[in-house]
């Protein structure tokens, strides 16, 4: 059942499940699907609609004041959340991800990657591969072939499942249908959640408080609850809670958005390609393919090489774009709708046939990744973070249309991060000269800063660890099974859970979390009888 709470029509609900899910993300969305599979009633909210809406996005708005951070990209309140408009991008954690690490303080999960693999297996389904990961692919093998003799950095493989061209899964639209026709779901939209009913006599949330934009409420009362609202959002959710909470809620506040993490990920070096590239874009790339598993080659940094340097995690991967006056690049700005009048051509480089311009093209075609007659290529690496208590996410004294305080970012970047990136490219430049590849031409400054300034950072819109894991109530939000600490029956889930994030895009080990947590959830929770 789905139920538009702006079309209430006496403005007032009343609802009784056996969990409630705040949040229709991969989070969200994977752990009612899977508690409903399992025969609970269960409540899913969702802040927006089934597709993007000016009025909810403003809703994000907020303050940043540490390293710049874009609050208004890569949030999204609808159905689906950010899996709408996700790369599709997924890799595990590697096992040192969740170790207690004496050179990055803060370090160590409560659990360990064994904990989350029949889940990561599980999750491959969920995400939409049709068909399950195999250990070897011609890709990985053709690049692991060859002979690195390098101690410090070693080939690495992500995965993606498309679903047409650069189209990937969105939770919302992939198990919409399950939802609607589901008997024991009620799929509530425009639902912001407002209010966490706790009570000073006991350990238990009793009910929360959704309403819509118009004025409308809806009231969940359940035997457990979930917040997987998204990394930022879920720490802004409890803070606010914290504020009027009556019992033990109130100490959430304590400890509740600190350690605020992403990925930085910057263009640290260009390529200066030999020949012409064509040889390094046959191992290392992002080999596109019309449906099936496609794959993408790049480095990762040895454990033995991060624990004999002191080093965080990272990776990092070549990407290639057409040459500024290229066939390939006039296209591209006629699609941008750049008028045809300014779009200038220059004659190929010298060695650049027009048959290697006719391959690109009908390569593109068909729809499998280009091999570009004479790319522009650079080096992008991602770099983990070490947690760190002063990068936080706090209330701002505005307030949202709810009567919520808003959020306050301060991200911080250490020291240890920049040192990683310099050190990390260094020794991906001492391989590409040994191995023929081309000279890396480092952008300027990178020794001192690792390139993690406005000038080179992009976005990757991975926001980690504000409601960490942690053994104690003084170290973190929730514990091992993503159960706020303190109470009984409040969870929350997304890579807001995770102490520390590794090389890895989150959102494969968000979903693996959430089948984790659904299945603790489907042991303790029981069929709400019907009266």
């Amino acid at each position: 059942m789905i139920i538009d709470l702006e079309q209430v029509a006496d403005g007032r609900l009343w609802v009784n499940a056996a969990v409630c899910v705040v949040g229709g993300g991969a989070a969200g969305v994977t752990i009612a699907k899977t508690l409903l599979d399992r025969g609970l009633e269960v409540c899913l909210l969702e802040a927006g609609g089934r597709k993007t809406e000016e009025q909810q996005q403003a809703l994000l708005d907020g303050e940043s004041v540490g390293a710049p951070i874009r609050l208004d990209e890569g949030r999204f309140r609808r159905l689906g959340g950010a899996t709408g408009s996700w790369t599709g991008r997924c890799a595990e954690l590697d096992p040192i991800d969740f170790e207690r690490r004496d050179w990055v303080p803060g370090s160590g999960w409560p659990i360990g990657l064994d904990d989350l693999k029949p889940y990561y297996r599980a999750a491959e389904a969920m995400c939409g591969f049709d068909e399950p990961w195999r250990q070897h692919v011609p890709e990985l093998d053709r690049l692991a072939a060859l002979d690195m003799a390098d101690d410090a950095i070693e080939p690495y493989l992500w995965r993606f499942a498309p679903h047409g061209r650069n189209r990937y899964q969105d939770w919302g639209s992939r198990y919409l249908a399950d939802l609607r026709r589901s008997r024991r779901a009620k799929l509530i939209l425009h639902a912001n959640l407002t209010r966490i009913e706790d009570s000073a006599d006991d350990d238990r949330i009793r009910a929360i408080v959704a309403d819509a934009p118009g004025g409308a409420s809806v009231r969940v009362e359940a035997q457990h609850f979930v917040l997987c609202c998204g990394g930022i959002e879920n720490a802004r959710l409890l803070l606010n809670a914290a504020i009027v909470a009556k019992g033990p809620l109130r100490a959430v506040g304590q400890t509740t958005g600190h350690y605020f993490m992403q990925h930085p990920r910057v263009k640290v070096a260009d390529v200066a390609l030999e020949p012409a590239g064509v040889g390094l874009q046959k191992l290392l790339n992002r080999f596109v393919v019309r449906s099936g598993t496609e794959y993408e080659t790049g480095f990762v940094l040895r454990d033995s090489q991060q624990r004999s340097e002191g080093l965080l995690n990272a990776s990092a991967v070549i990407r290639y774009a057409p040459r500024p006056g290229s066939l390939r690049d006039a296209l591209r700005q006629l699609r941008e709708g750049i008028p045809l009048r300014n779009v200038r051509l220059s004659p190929p480089p010298q060695g650049v046939r027009p048959g290697d311009v006719c391959r690109d093209l009908w390569r593109h075609a068909r729809g499998v990744h280009p091999i570009l007659a004479d790319p522009v290529a650079t080096v992008v690496v991602d770099v983990e973070q070490a947690p760190d208590p002063a990068s936080r996410i706090a209330l701002a004294e505005s307030k949202d249309r709810f009567g919520l305080n808003k959020v306050r970012v301060d991200w911080r970047i250490a020291d240890l991060e920049r040192r990683t990136v310099a050190h990390f490219t260094g020794r991906i430049r001492e391989m590409f000269a040994r191995q023929g590849w081309g000279a890396l031409v480092p952008i300027a400054g990178l020794d001192e800063s690792g390139g993690l300034t406005a000038e080179h950072m992009m976005e990757s819109y991975h926001h980690i660890g504000a409601t960490r894991m942690s053994a104690t109530a003084a170290t973190g939000t929730v514990d091992a099974d993503c159960r706020v600490h303190q109470l009984a029956n409040l969870h929350v889930c997304g890579a807001s859970v995770m102490p520390t994030g590794g090389h890895a895009n989150p959102t494969f080990t968000i979903v693996a979390l959430a089948l984790r947590l659904a299945d603790r959830i489907g042991r303790l929770a029981a069929p709400v009888l019907k009266v």
